[in-house]
């Protein structure tokens, strides 16, 4: 990390602080620091006396809650977080943290020279990395590099677009407002650095705007009342939908004759369910019965979940959920935890019966735009109406969790279907707290 000015870099021991205070040098202005309880009162000073900040996180085994604090602070002042994560393929305290700083605008990257070249480059051109001028130089080193940052390429010459290129001494360069900045790495860590910067300002420059959330408040007085308990099926998605969530066309039914009705609405095959209260794991109890079509398939399966309600003993079946059937390979779930250190935070992940891992997480106070950023950054495939969609769902989801807070526990969307019309919650269940609603 050579000639790097106004960086703090926060270490979890003494032999990390040692071993990148002799890559950084002497620099009177980089300042290396160990992590300990008041860093987050120093970080907070430091940044109020530099100019577009560059914090360096390396994060310990018992990560700190106050690096977001930090992080959102660094990015208010126009800075930039890097952390150094050399193994960010876990699910544990350090993967959340590594979400929920990303989630903030952070920089994840297990390469220290990558992170080393994006603070190079960030505290020479201010940041200025939106997109790269599109270089004609015919060699193999510069197309390593364009190739690296097609996405981010453009053949405007604008002065305000950074342009990498070899210069007349054969030495790497990036060219803006008539300067050249010295490249002192490989192509392929410039080719990351180049993605990194470009990446982080197409994000801040995002103008998307959020959905906005109608909240149902008589729907929520009547639900979210104590006394504490599990809410069914129909009562979870009746919350939900009060924040704007959706659900496939459905009915709960009390009778085999009023199901065959119901399902003869429906545009096609119909998923029965039975619904009792606090009754979780219904896939796994048999408690659901897909493609039941016609009459005599739409009465046998009623009696069938009413049969199975019978021998599971109390409480009683409150009904027969008789819901439009929805076939889609887009399924995700959304639940929402609280967490020792970070408070209430948003998982979210792919629907996989097995494992159940979650893919992303975010604070409940997320904004739109950081939902849209971790639904695109952890699924890249997903196409944009998709993604939109789900990233909706979550946001729609944290709302409701920040709104209620302390009067709901458990709540948890699984599956959620994203379709062409948008995003369906097939199941949910929420816990309510003895916590009165004002």
């Amino acid at each position: 990390m050579e000639h790097l000015t106004d960086t703090m870099i926060v270490c979890p021991d003494q032999s990390t602080s040692r071993y990148i205070t002799s890559a950084v040098g002497q620099n009177k202005t980089c300042e290396v620091v160990l992590s300990k309880r008041d860093i987050d009162k120093r970080i907070e000073q430091w940044i109020q006396t530099v100019r577009r900040p560059i914090l360096v996180l390396v994060p310990a085994e018992s990560p700190s809650a106050d690096w977001i604090h930090s992080t959102r602070l660094v990015e208010q002042c126009n800075g930039i977080t890097l952390v150094w994560a050399l193994n960010a393929a876990y699910r544990d305290d350090r993967w959340i943290l590594l979400q929920l700083l990303e989630a903030e605008g952070a920089l994840i990257c297990s390469s220290l020279d990558i992170l080393a070249q994006v603070a190079h480059l960030f505290r020479q051109t201010d940041g200025a990395f939106t997109h790269i001028q599109q270089t004609t130089a015919k060699s193999v080193v510069m197309t390593h590099i364009m190739n690296s940052a097609a996405p981010f390429l453009t053949t405007s010459a604008r002065k305000t677009i950074p342009k990498v290129k070899i210069n007349k001494s054969a030495h790497l360069v990036v060219e803006w407002k008539k300067k050249e900045i010295a490249l002192q790495a490989s192509p392929s860590i410039i080719g990351e650095s180049l993605i990194q910067l470009c990446r982080r300002a197409r994000r801040k420059q995002s103008d998307s705007m959020p959905p906005v959330v109608t909240l149902d408040t008589g729907a929520i007085k009547m639900v979210a009342r104590p006394p504490a308990r599990i809410l069914s099926e129909t009562t979870s998605k009746r919350l939900l939908r009060a924040f704007g969530l959706q659900t496939p066309t459905e009915t709960l039914c009390e009778s085999p004759s009023q199901a065959v009705r119901c399902a003869k609405l429906l545009n096609g095959p119909a998923t029965l369910k039975l619904v009792r209260p606090n009754f979780r794991f219904k896939s796994m109890a048999g408690a659901v019965i897909q493609d039941a079509s016609g009459p005599s398939e739409i009465q046998k399966a009623y009696q069938s979940l009413m049969t199975l309600s019978e021998q599971l003993g109390a409480p009683k079946a409150l009904g027969i959920l008789v819901s439009e059937q929805i076939d889609t390979p887009h399924l995700f779930w959304i639940e929402a935890r609280k967490h020792s250190q970070f408070g209430r935070i948003i998982l979210f992940g792919k629907r996989d019966d097995i494992t159940e891992k979650p893919d992303g997480a975010l604070l409940d106070t997320c904004t739109y735009q950081q939902c849209q950023f971790a639904v695109s950054n952890t699924y890249p495939d997903l196409d944009t109406f998709h993604a939109s969609s789900l990233a909706q769902a979550i946001f729609r989801f944290a709302v409701m969790c920040r709104e209620l807070n302390n009067h709901i526990g458990l709540a948890q969307i699984h599956p959620l279907a994203l379709t062409e019309t948008g995003a369906l919650m097939l199941d949910a269940i929420v816990g309510i707290t003895d916590a009165p609603v004002r």
